[in-house]
């Protein structure tokens, strides 16, 4: 009885084992060819920015958070597994640029005061009166079909270079493909 119960067990083991393999392979197989993404981000404004949002078609997609003018910028690379959607139709970027007073403020207070309860309302009032942007770029007519042919053709030494480059109230975008290796 116990080892009837015993190889019963072990079926059921086997069973799960080989369709979660199975069940792996046919994703892959089906999968679209992916490529890889390398994202510069700069800010060539006269003043600081917080990037709040990057999304790609309306999906949540990397923050590079802090940029400080003159042209100090983030880096980040993805995987070509990573890029699960395909190429991107548009993005939309959301970015807050600090205002003279919110600089002069945040210069002339100390971290330890700045960030206290008895400060806590003067900094949301200035956060607040920052300006806030948000702007859509359609990529379609940037990431054209020979391009992303190109990058693909090579995929395991290629990437699509995205430069994103901020300009106080304004976004451009720029793509080139970027042999890495």
């Amino acid at each position: 009885m116990a080892q009837r119960k015993l190889w019963s067990y072990r079926r059921t083991a086997i069973v799960y084992f080989c369709s979660t393999i199975a069940s792996s392979l046919i994703g892959c197989a089906h999968r679209k060819p992916g490529f890889g993404l390398s994202l510069k981000f700069y800010n060539k404004g006269s003043r600081p920015l917080v990037t709040r949002r990057f999304d790609f078609d309306g999906k949540r997609g990397p923050i590079p958070g802090y940029l400080g003018p003159g042209g100090g910028g983030a880096n980040m690379s993805f995987m070509p597994g990573d890029i699960k959607g395909g190429v991107p139709k548009s993005v939309e970027a959301e970015w807050v640029l600090h205002s003279e007073e919110f600089l002069a403020w945040s210069k002339n207070t100390p971290d330890n005061e700045r960030y206290s309860k008895e400060n806590r309302e003067i900094y949301r009032k200035l956060w607040a009166a920052n300006p806030h942007y948000v702007q859509r770029v359609d990529l379609t007519p940037i990431l054209t079909p020979e391009l992303i042919a190109k990058v693909q053709a090579d995929r395991e030494n290629t990437q699509l270079k995205m430069i994103v480059i901020f300009r106080d109230d304004k976004l451009e975008i720029t793509v080139e493909p970027y042999k890495w290796r």
